[in-house]
């Protein structure tokens, strides 16, 4: 079980750090500054990847709750 945490709280963190690149991608985006458009490309992964960690860190919280883990 404890692999299975860390993976989640990976896809978690990476899913955060994609979403605040995607911001800043936006905001330089508005301002006309020049920045890659890698985070805006892969939107849908990052996406699918934060609602994983999300997810399953709550259904983790869930099973501590009620002593099953």
């Amino acid at each position: 079980m404890n692999f299975i945490e860390k993976a989640i709280t990976g896809c978690l963190i990476v899913g955060f750090v994609m979403l605040a690149g995607r911001l800043v991608t936006t905001i330089c985006t508005y301002f006309e500054v020049d920045f890659p458009t890698f985070f805006t490309d892969y939107h849908v992964v990052s996406l699918v990847i934060l609602i994983i960690g999300i997810i399953g860190t709550e259904l983790l919280n869930v099973r501590k709750k009620k002593g099953r883990a």
